[in-house]
Parts: structure tokens; sequence; C-alpha cells
């Protein structure tokens, strides 16, 4: 059997079981698979959200807190909020801390939040010039960001554990809802089998207080229920209207045939017998 073929009947038997399946159940699996894609949408969206948000906060963190130490040379320290702090003069880094990876000859960042990523460490780092030339001097603040992403991974691997939870919550809650919106519908089905079984056409659809579709449908059902019983109580007159009618004639018939079979002799007694039976055949016709 080709691949195509085998695909094709793997198709096949999956729209024939939903084909089968409650309407409730449809339903359920319907709402589900799109809250399932609208959730897939949000956790790629929240992904990105919060990486963009995470990123734009470090470097917001890093730039203000490289410019407080400019204006304020005295609160310099080389370790402070998870910022490495160095004095670079000259391309020389002549005080503070930082990461074995960098050393004097790391570019200047410009006035701008520089992204460096070594031996899978990623940091960020800003450059503030404190003092012109002849000797410049910059203060150089380094973010190690590996801890922040660390963080930021596992909030969205808790985020995606959840989610099938969540959508398992939504589906099971959402089809008890619908299974309870769908209970004047099997109240219907039961009475329509009753009135099938027991042919008592005098009987009457559930109709809920409620003006939905399923009120104006009972309505609509209990009229044709209406039409049926009084068209069947007129099939039901007219049955019994025609057995009375043709009783008497064809008794009549009956007995002549019996009296013409057992006691008739004369051509004249025989033709009596048969007017009558004649009359009462035109009667019945």
């Amino acid at each position: 059997m080709s691949f195509g073929n085998l695909k094709n009947k793997l198709i096949e038997k999956t729209e024939n079981i939903f084909k089968n399946l409650p309407i409730t159940a449809k339903v359920t699996l319907w709402y589900t698979s799109f809250i399932a894609i609208i959730m897939v949408l949000l956790l790629f969206l929240s992904f990105r959200a919060t990486a963009m948000i995470v990123r734009t906060s470090d470097e917001n963190h890093l730039i203000k807190k490289v410019t407080e130490k400019v204006f304020d040379p005295k609160s310099f320290e080389s370790i402070e909020d998870g910022i490495l702090y160095s004095v670079i003069e000259s391309g020389q880094i002549i005080a503070g801390s930082y990461p074995k990876a960098f050393d004097g000859s790391t570019p200047i960042s410009s006035g701008a939040v520089t992204s460096l990523n070594i031996n899978g460490e990623e940091y960020l780092y800003y450059d503030v010039q404190i003092q012109s030339r002849p000797l410049s001097r910059w203060i150089r603040g380094v973010l190690p960001i590996s801890r922040s992403r660390a963080n930021m991974r596992s909030i969205n691997w808790a985020l995606i554990l959840i989610s099938p939870l969540m959508l398992a919550v939504i589906s099971i809650g959402g089809y008890r809802i619908i299974k309870r919106a769908f209970q004047p519908v099997q109240k219907l089905s039961d009475t329509a089998h009753n009135i099938e079984v027991s042919k008592d056409f005098s009987q009457r659809l559930y109709v809920s207080d409620t003006k939905d579709e399923i009120h104006h449908m009972s309505l609509v059902l209990n009229d044709m229920l209406g039409s049926l019983e009084q068209s069947y109580n007129k099939e039901k007159q007219f049955s019994n209207d025609v057995s009375h009618e043709l009783r008497t004639p064809v008794s009549v018939i009956l007995s002549e045939s019996e009296y013409g079979i057992r006691y008739l002799e004369s051509v004249e007694e025989a033709k009596e017998s048969f007017e009558v039976i004649h009359r009462q055949s035109l009667g019945m016709s």
C-alpha cells in the first residue's frame, strides 16, 4: 500500500469518526482547537515581548547606573547591582572589575549599549567619557545578562508547562457548559421518542422560558405536532366512519351469498338475491 493511499484512508477514517461524534463533542473539539491555536500565538508573542522588555530594562538599568557613577565619582564601586564597573584610560583598564573576556582593547560603546557574546556568555556594556583628551578616560559598566536570560527561559518553560493544563481545564469546563446548554435539546429528543413509541400525538415538547433558538424551535415543532394530531384524528375518524358504513352492506352481501349458495333453486330467487347484492355493492361503491 502506497503512502498516498494510507494517508487518504486515515483521513477518511478520521472524518467518519468525527461525523459520528455527539454535537457537544464536536463543538468542544472545534473551540478547543481554536483556543489551542490562540494560546500558541500568545505564547510566541509573549516570548518575543518578554525578551524585548527584559533587554530594554537591562539596557536602561545599565545606562542609568553608569551615568550615576560619572556624576558621582565618590560612589564608585567595582561591583554594584550586578554591574561590573571599570575605568579605562588610553585603551587600558586602570581600575575596577571586569569579566576575563573584557580588556582595554574592547571597542568603546560610543554612547550606546553594546552587546557582546563571548564563549556562549552574553554581556551588555556601556561607556561614558569622564575626561577628554589628552588623557581620554571612560567609565565602563558591564552587565552579564546570562542570569536574566536564564530567569526568562524559566518563566517561558513554566508557561509552556502550564498551558496544556489550562487548555485541559478550559476544554473540560467548556464541555460541561455546552452539555448543559444542550439539555433542552435532549429533552426535545426524549419527548419526540416517547411520542413515536406511544403514538400519542397529544403530547407536546418542552418549551423553555428563554427566548432563544431552542425556544423558537420548540414552538415550531409543537405546531407541527398539533397539525399531525389533527391529521391523525381525522384519519382515525375516517377509518371509523368507513368501517361503520361498510359493516352493514358487507354483512348483507355475505348473508345473501350464503343463502344463495345453500337454498336458492329457481332463477327468480337467484335474481332477487343478486339484486340485493348489487344494491349493497353500489352503496359500498
